[in-house]
């Protein structure tokens, strides 16, 4: 972990526990920690926490994870550890984005537990399965190249009141065109009025509630075709994609909205 705490200063820290791989580092400020959650692991499964797919070294019943350290002050962090993704089958767990919940947010969600502690946060995290629906760990893909298949990721959250307890993963949207989603950010924002209700029209029925420039959660996310050889790098209408050379991949982003950090999600206007 590389961090730049003046103009010409550069330093590193260490996140403390076990080493392991650190990757897609997300940070969200609350009650005075800074948390900090990261990809551990190409592929779940591996009795090490490393990044390769090495089909070989997996071993059904060791579970999915991603990384979480917390910090007072960026410089020295405790609290190292893995956080276990109980979702049968998963066959990998990338770029957990923390989002910090607003008390009306977690309010409608209800305690976690039983002594009534409301979610102070959300992480997501990009998950893929096998294709066939099985939840053997021998059945995922050998890498996430061209053997990932029909394998797709699809984003998942949990819940936390205190960063030890989770909730597990539950589906937070399905990705548009049946296309893997990842790295999945939301943040809220005004909605901006469609072009009827901008002149003053009444907004249709199948509107979000709230009307123009009530506050919205926003997602947005990468897609990607795990290396289908149908789906080279492209330019297409009203998409914005990127040649590179003679790889093939589709590199779009695509920005859906909801009334909450819940869902639901559709395509944003």
């Amino acid at each position: 972990l590389v961090f730049t705490p003046g103009r010409d200063a550069r330093g590193a820290a260490w996140a403390g526990g076990e080493p392991t791989v650190f990757r897609d580092p997300s940070v969200a400020f609350h009650d005075g920690w800074f948390h900090l959650v990261f990809t551990t692991e190409l592929c779940a499964g591996l009795p090490t926490l490393a990044f390769h797919c090495d089909r070989r070294q997996r071993r059904d019943g060791l579970p999915a994870r991603f990384g979480y350290a917390r910090s007072r002050d960026l410089l020295s962090w405790s609290d190292s550890r893995p956080v276990t993704v109980p979702l049968p089958g998963a066959c990998n767990v990338w770029a957990p984005e923390i989002y910090l919940l607003t008390r009306a947010e977690a309010a409608s969600r209800g305690p976690l537990s039983a002594d009534g502690r409301l979610a102070v946060a959300m992480v997501v995290v990009s998950i893929s399965t096998p294709a066939s629906g099985s939840e053997e760990l021998s059945d995922c893909p050998w890498d996430f190249g061209p053997s990932a298949g029909a394998s797709r990721h699809r984003p998942y959250q949990m819940l936390t009141s205190d960063f030890e307890r989770w909730t597990p993963p539950a589906l937070l949207f399905e990705p548009l065109y049946a296309e893997s989603a990842i790295d999945a950010l939301l943040f809220r924002a005004p909605h901006p009025p469609n072009k009827s209700e901008a002149r003053g029209a009444p907004p249709r029925p199948d509107r979000l509630s709230g009307g123009p420039g009530a506050e919205r959660t926003y997602v947005v996310y990468k897609s990607e075709k795990n290396g289908d050889p149908s789906s080279p790098c492209e330019w297409r209408r009203g998409q914005r994609g990127a040649p590179l050379g003679a790889a093939r991949c589709t590199l779009v982003l695509r920005l859906l909205v909801g009334p909450s950090p819940f869902g639901p999600f559709a395509a944003a206007p």
